[in-house]
C-alpha cells in the first residue's frame, strides 16, 4: 500500500468518524429536550459542536438560531412541533412519512419502516430506547452513528437508502409550523447533512465496491 493510499484511507476514516459524531449530535435535537440539552443549546455549546463537524465535512448551513426560550418553553415547542398537542405537527417518525403495509400513505405509526429498523437493531444486538419507536429520527440517527463507528459502510449505505430518504419532506413539514425556529433549523440541517455528506459517503462505498475498514 502506497503512502498516498494510506493517507486517503485515513482521511476516509476521519470523515466516517466525523459523520458518526455529527449524527449522534443531531439525534439529540429530536429527543424530548433534557435540561442538559437545553443548557448546551442556550449557551451555544451545542451549535459549536455541530458546526465544528460540519466544517470538517465541508457543509455550509445556517447557524442555530439563538435560543431565548426557557426550558419549559422549548419542551412546549417540541410537543407542538413533533407531537401536535395543539394543531398540525411533523412527527419525527419514518412510518408516518412512508407508505403503509398496503402501499398507501396513511400517516400511521408502526409501519414497515419500524419493523425493518427493529430488525437492524436486533442484528447488531442493540436495544431500541423504550421511549421511542425504532423508526423515530433520534433512534435512526443513533443507529447510523453506530454502524459508521463500527466501519460497516455497506450496512450504512443500505440503511441510508431505505431509512433516510424522507427527511426533506419532514423538514418541509416542520418549516410550516409557527414558533418552531430551533426545530426548523434542526430538521433542515439534518436533511442537508444526509442529502450532502450521506449521499457522498454512499457514493464512495459504491465506488469502492465494499466496506471500509
Amino acid at each position: 500500500m502506497t503512502s498516498t493510499t494510506t493517507a486517503a484511507s485515513a482521511l476516509e476514516r476521519e470523515k466516517r468518524q466525523t459523520l458518526a459524531e455529527l449524527y449522534a449530535l443531531l439525534a439529540k435535537c429530536f429527543e424530548h429536550p433534557s435540561e442538559a440539552f437545553y443548557e448546551a443549546a442556550r449557551t451555544g455549546r451545542f451549535d459549536a459542536e455541530v458546526r465544528t463537524r460540519l466544517e470538517r465535512l465541508g457543509v455550509d448551513v445556517e447557524p442555530a438560531p439563538t435560543l431565548e426560550a426557557s426550558h419549559g418553553e422549548l419542551r412546549e415547542a417540541y410537543l407542538r412541533t413533533f407531537e401536535g398537542f395543539d394543531g398540525p405537527a411533523a412527527p419525527p417518525v419514518e412510518s408516518v412519512h412512508e407508505p403503509w403495509w398496503d402501499g398507501r400513505e396513511r400517516e400511521l405509526l408502526a409501519g414497515p419502516a419500524e419493523a425493518d429498523a427493529k430488525r437492524r437493531f436486533d442484528v447488531i444486538d442493540a436495544e431500541v430506547p423504550a421511549r421511542y419507536p425504532a423508526d423515530h429520527l433520534a433512534v435512526l440517527l443513533e443507529y447510523a452513528s453506530l454502524v459508521l463507528e463500527a466501519g460497516r459502510d455497506d450496512e450504512y449505505a443500505d440503511f441510508h437508502e431505505h431509512h433516510l430518504d424522507w427527511l426533506e419532506t419532514f423538514a418541509e413539514r416542520v418549516a410550516a409550523i409557527d414558533g418552531a425556529s430551533y426545530y426548523q433549523w434542526a430538521a433542515e440541517t439534518t436533511a442537508r447533512v444526509v442529502a450532502d455528506v450521506g449521499d457522498r459517503f454512499v457514493a464512495s462505498v459504491d465506488t469502492d465496491g465494499g466496506e471500509g475498514g
